[in-house]
């Protein structure tokens, strides 16, 4: 949908700014503060009685309440998307680094038992002669 005219643009605007702030949809006829709407207005460099002529027609208020539903919906997915990653890497790396601890530590053990293996191999082997200078 597109925002053609000054009073689409700051109306939608002024959508998108309620579901930031306070978080809930801009209602149909309602005015805004002087000062908010000028601030706006200069931002988008547009009239601020522009705003007067938002939404004449009820279905283009209502079409862009549904796209910045979807705007607002698509950038919640995405920040969603990116809390998970980062606590999938953070729990990711806990279990990797649990992995290694058991690794090291079944390593260790294999080693030891290496060693005394060989030891006991050596140490009984019917060849061992005892060294003598």
């Amino acid at each position: 949908m597109t925002k053609r005219g000054d009073a689409n643009r700051l109306g939608y605007t002024f959508m998108l700014l309620y579901f930031r702030h306070p978080g809930r949809a801009l209602e149909a006829g309602e005015t805004q503060p002087d000062a908010v709407l000028a601030y706006v207005a200069r931002q988008l460099s547009v009239p601020a009685s522009a705003f007067r002529d938002y939404a004449r027609r009820d279905a283009t208020r209502r079409g862009h309440l549904v796209e910045a539903m979807r705007a607002g919906r698509r950038a919640v997915l995405a920040a969603a998307a990116i809390a998970l990653e980062e606590a999938l890497t953070d729990a990711t790396l806990a279990i990797f680094e649990k992995l290694l601890r058991a690794l090291d530590k079944a390593c260790r053990r294999l080693l030891r038992a290496g060693v005394a293996w060989y030891n006991d191999l050596f140490n009984h082997h019917p060849l061992n002669v005892p060294y003598r200078s």
